[in-house]
């Protein structure tokens, strides 16, 4: 803990300290606390002595969006089944003309449905990054409105909370809001969102994190991890929600790898595959961030930085796949792929049978 940081007891506490503030994106909360410590949130995507590149909300790769082309691609096996069956169903009903039309409709309503999905895979919920410019002390936001710059010393943190509701009950997270506040009337004009999550990570330790970079001296800053923005398709993997943590660590070479870790791993691959391969294919469908052209190719700053600078020493990054976890991952996948397609075949069979 650094001498300079308060230290927070309890997350209702940030809240009863100050009074909310209507901004452009509803009710915010002053976030009084901020600290600076070890973190392993992943949210920093470049940074080098005077410039820092952040994420408020890392979707490189999304189980979300695998989740709705797994949708697609049932309703398309639904889709293919109706028509290999539309002769036989035609054959036994008695308006032929009535049938063929309504079942021709929800065939291309299905159609128009699943490239709606596909469209929102590929374009929706894209990572907006934020740029802190510690020498220039300004701060630029890329999103969807466009390109905005702001001055450091006008902006203001504040948490909103954010509640969801949906058919396993409800819960709330938190987002750490920037808003630009005039000194004089104390007005919210402008707002962005700088971090996602609970209200500790998204809110106290990465505003800690942004102020540590932008007022203090670089050897104040906390360790931390660099996103990986362009893993490859093993990382992915790695990193899927389907894969269970313990194989995932293995993979990464931060276990021990064991035969049984390799068992584990051809089982969890090639059962979680109708799964994992949707993510993986939205993960590559997907389009990047918001100002990529600007600011990518990502890790340029990083990777331009001296060998035993203070931000090398500090910064973590994803390892590769360890070479037993290349091996094993082809043949859980082939593995997955005989077992499936025999799996939809014989319920093929059964259905049309």
């Amino acid at each position: 803990m650094r001498d300079n940081d308060i230290t927070v007891q309890a997350g209702s506490d940030i809240m009863d300290m100050a009074s909310p503030v209507q901004g452009p994106g509803g009710v915010m909360y002053p976030l009084t606390h901020h600290r600076a410590e070890d973190v392993d949130i992943d949210f920093v995507l470049d940074v080098d002595e005077t410039e820092l590149v952040v994420a408020p909300d890392v979707t490189l790769l999304s189980g979300a969006k695998g989740g709705l082309l797994w949708l697609v691609g049932m309703i398309v096996l639904v889709d293919i089944v109706i028509l290999a069956g539309l002769p036989e169903m035609l054959a036994d009903w008695k308006d032929m003309v009535a049938s063929t039309i309504v079942t021709l409709l929800f065939l291309v309503l299905s159609v128009a449905f699943c490239l709606g999905m596909v469209r929102s895979v590929r374009r929706g919920n894209r990572v907006e990054p934020v740029l802190f410019n510690r020498v220039a002390r300004t701060v630029t936001h890329f999103g969807s409105q466009g390109v905005r710059t702001y001055p450091w010393e006008r902006l203001r943190p504040f948490v909103r909370i954010v509640r969801v509701v949906n058919t396993v009950g409800g819960g709330q997270t938190y987002q750490l809001v920037l808003a630009d506040v005039d000194p004089s009337t104390g007005r919210v004009g402008a707002e962005f969102v700088a971090g996602k999550g609970d209200l500790i990570g998204a809110g106290v330790l990465r505003y800690g994190f942004f102020k540590t970079y932008m007022d203090q001296p670089l050897e104040r800053l906390p360790s931390f991890r660099l996103v990986s923005a362009s893993p490859d398709w093993m990382q992915r993997l790695a990193l899927s929600i389907w894969t269970l943590p313990g194989l995932a660590q293995r993979w990464l070479g931060e276990r021990p790898w064991s035969p049984l870790a390799g068992l584990g791993s051809v089982l969890n691959t090639a059962l979680a595959m109708p799964l994992q391969v949707p993510e993986l294919l939205a993960a590559r469908i997907s389009l990047g961030p918001y100002g990529e052209g600007a600011l990518a190719p990502w890790l340029k700053r990083f990777n331009a930085l001296p060998a035993g600078t203070t931000l090398r020493r500090l910064a973590r990054t994803h390892a590769a796949v360890v070479a037993p976890a290349r091996r094993c991952i082809p043949v859980a996948l082939a593995v997955g792929t005989a077992f499936w397609v025999g799996v939809l075949w014989l319920l093929g069979d059964a259905v049309l049978g």
